[in-house]
């Protein structure tokens, strides 16, 4: 059976490499909707569920879609559209416990089975200078990654 990957993201495929899951990435239609006063857990499902739902195919073939959002102060955090953005979500996080939440969704193509899930790490950030915040900026070659920050 294959393996798809609804992402082109080179994040992921390296975590699927690096555990030797042979996997072949997949370019998804789908067109993730805004975030909607909703659950945040449900919320990543969805976009999981629909990456996954929005590619080729397969009958001989499990697909697997993934979605990670930055929860702060009870409020979804996208990926930023630029540095200013990036700069904000790094304040806002500065001194706080945050939440990186992946949505993940299998679809087993020759059953029709689809399974739905999350993972949620709890990150507590120390106070971070304003310094700390510049230097980051000018020297972070993914700063356009779910909120701004790579999380290794």
């Amino acid at each position: 059976m294959r393996l798809l990957l609804a992402s082109t993201s080179k994040f992921k495929s390296d975590i699927f490499n690096k555990v030797h899951l042979k996997h072949t990435n997949i370019k998804t239609s789908y067109v993730e909707e805004e975030k909607r006063n909703e659950n945040v857990y449900e919320y990543v499902m969805d976009l999981a569920l629909g990456k996954a739902k929005n590619t080729i195919k397969l009958d001989d073939s499990i697909v697997i879609g993934l979605d990670t959002v930055v929860y702060i102060d009870n409020e979804i955090i996208e990926k930023p559209k630029n540095k200013e953005e990036v700069r904000f979500n790094l304040r806002r996080a500065s001194g706080k416990e945050i939440s990186v939440i992946t949505g993940i969704c299998l679809i087993n193509n020759q059953n029709g089975e689809i399974i739905r899930d999350y993972q949620e790490t709890k990150i507590s950030f120390n106070e971070i200078a304003e310094d700390d915040i510049e230097y980051y900026l000018a020297n972070e070659p993914d700063l356009m990654y779910v909120s701004g920050f790579v999380i290794e």
